[in-house]
């Protein structure tokens, strides 16, 4: 825990003021962490107005289509979520599902209308569906060494076979 003397708790309040970051505060305070220093500010008091940054409107050549005469286009309509797709009937609260139904959860379980899926399951807790919408395989990153160490091991290898099919 950060040993706030007086003078230390003066040159925070002091850089706070000249608008230095937390982190700034913590580097030139020493032996303090950026939390430490937010924490000790809000046991302060201590805050800055907030400025919001005003654009100015941009004026150019661009007219509104409405000022032509022109209506705005009707925004286009989201596609269906496939799970609004699931029949009723299958469809299942908490308390009825069994192991062999799908476990994926629709909405938002303190608004009307949550249930789960309720589908099939093959050795799973959820159906194929949902389970391929879970758990999507990430390509793994190669490092660009490690890709030419491979590139080169296969080209030892190209060369290993040549020389085995020379001998035969």
């Amino acid at each position: 825990m950060p040993d706030w003397t007086n003078e230390r708790t003066e040159r925070l309040k002091q850089l706070h003021a000249e608008g230095y970051s937390s982190s700034q505060i913590a580097a030139d305070l020493g032996g303090v962490t950026r939390n430490a220093v937010i924490g000790k500010v809000h046991r302060l008091g201590l805050s800055r107005p907030w400025v919001k940054k005003v654009r100015p409107e941009k004026r150019g050549k661009h007219v509104r289509l409405s000022a032509l005469g022109h209506s705005d286009p009707a925004p286009k309509p989201l596609p269906k979520h496939p799970d609004e797709n699931i029949p009723l009937e299958q469809r299942k609260q908490l308390l009825q599902l069994r192991a062999r139904h799908c476990k994926y959860p629709i909405g938002h379980p303190g608004e009307p209308g949550f249930f789960f899926c309720g589908g099939p399951v093959h050795a799973r807790s959820c159906c194929v569906e949902h389970f391929r919408r879970c758990y999507s395989k990430t390509p793994v990153q190669i490092t660009h060494e490690e890709r030419m160490r491979r590139h080169f091991h296969a080209l030892k290898n190209i060369e290993r076979t040549k020389r085995a099919g020379a001998h035969t």
